[in-house]
């Protein structure tokens, strides 16, 4: 009877270990936040870009940032928010609401970005100034903390066109 007593036990505490230890999910390589930046230079001085891309397993968030001097703080001036849904190193992503900052009196950006929902006319308009189509096609591949984003941002089945190659830096 102990023989019983201690095999039960045993047996159930072998059921107990393995479902304690559920499987946990794997993380895309692609989640966490990305970024590049680079300087355009004119008759004014130097205006610092900072593209931000924050990728979660199924959402989409970017800002493009703007500093007007080299120790000036970065204001947020257009975001994009949607989802995306991915296959190994593919990733379709749908746009839900996008905007621009509201501008100060200089007619720099606040960093307020009014944003606009999906379907309305305003959203329209924005997508229409950044040339977006409804869904992105993404191609990327990391090495190491740096991801090359090829992004066929207007829909025309390429990746050749102009701001459609990123390559952006983990943060």
């Amino acid at each position: 009877m102990k023989t019983n007593g201690f095999l039960i036990v045993t047996y159930c505490m072998a059921i107990l270990m393995m479902t304690a230890c559920e499987k946990e999910e794997s993380v895309p390589p692609y989640v966490g936040t990305w970024s590049v930046t680079w300087d355009y230079e004119d008759e004014e001085g130097t205006l610092g870009i900072k593209d931000k891309l924050l990728l979660t397993a199924d959402t989409y968030s970017e800002l493009l940032q703007l500093r007007y001097s080299p120790t000036g703080s970065w204001r947020s001036y257009l975001g994009m928010q949607g989802s995306l849904s991915a296959s190994g190193y593919k990733m379709d992503i749908l746009i839900d609401r996008a905007g621009f900052s509201l501008m100060d009196g200089q007619g720099r950006p606040t960093g307020n970005i009014i944003y606009y929902q999906k379907g309305t006319q305003e959203f329209l308009e924005v997508a229409s100034i950044l040339g977006l189509s409804e869904v992105m096609h993404v191609e990327f591949s990391i090495a190491g903390d740096n991801m090359t984003f090829l992004t066929d941002h207007n829909g025309d089945g390429d990746f050749y066109d102009d701001g459609e190659l990123t390559l952006y830096t983990r943060e």
